[in-house]
């Protein structure tokens, strides 16, 4: 399946059809779909399509939930229809940037897409990820971005969840998991790649409270408190 003038519209077109409220309109839809999922680059014209900003915000939304689920069956799949790896390099490649330009509904969807990656790439197959984050981090913050800023921690806290026992962070599996060579060269990796960007998050945050304690709007200092309290779960669960 390729990129080409009309996949937006075309692609746009069978999603709100899947939610026409006549039968037969919906199923071919949602069959013509399924035909589709099964063709190569079919999860990267989907991407796409979530990425365009000519088409509107409600099928792009339904096009990031697609993309998830995509994912959630195929990244790891045994099957002979599974995502290639060529197709899992540029996904790495494409998804944070698509990520932090979408509205925050989408990037709800593709914060799970990144955790459901993660939970199988990072970071042995995905090194390049914490840095990504660490440079829009800054830039994020710079201009005073917390929705992107919110995403990126939140992103951060759940990529390790697997390791968690009943506590979503990045980190925390180091707490409970016996220092085998393999546990130690991730946290080693970890702490070389996030602990300095962690830390001047949390000093720029402060400083942005500080100020929007007396100027700022209700909606700026809500998410600089989310901020504080995301940062805050990475930072204690680094450091026991």
């Amino acid at each position: 399946m390729d990129w080409n003038p009309q996949t937006p519209q075309v692609m746009s077109q069978s999603f709100l059809d899947t939610l026409f409220p006549q039968p037969e309109i919906c199923r071919h839809a949602e069959e013509k779909l399924s035909y589709s999922a099964d063709t190569p680059n079919y999860i990267i014209v989907v991407l796409s399509l979530v990425a365009e900003p000519s088409i509107d915000e409600q099928t792009r939304q339904y096009a990031a939930i697609n993309f998830t689920n995509h994912l959630k069956t195929r990244w790891m799949s045994s099957s002979d229809i599974h995502i290639s790896d060529g197709e899992k390099e540029k996904i790495r490649t494409l998804i944070v940037p698509v990520m932090l330009s979408a509205t925050r509904k989408i990037q709800d969807e593709l914060s799970e897409a990144i955790a459901v990656i993660g939970d199988h790439d990072f970071p042995e197959f995905w090194q390049v990820l914490l840095p990504e984050f660490e440079s829009s981090l800054e830039m994020a913050i710079n201009s005073n971005d917390f929705t992107s800023v919110n995403s990126i921690l939140a992103i951060v806290c759940s990529l390790f969840k697997r390791f968690c026992c009943g506590f979503n962070s990045l980190f925390k599996k180091f707490r409970y998991q016996p220092k085998r060579n393999n546990i130690m060269s991730d946290l080693i990796y970890c702490s070389d790649n996030f602990a300095t960007p962690l830390l001047s998050t949390i000093q720029s945050i402060s400083r942005k409270i500080n100020v929007a304690a007396t100027v700022g709007s209700v909606a700026t200092i809500r998410q600089l408190l989310e901020a504080r309290r995301l940062r805050c779960r990475l930072k204690v669960t680094c450091i026991n």
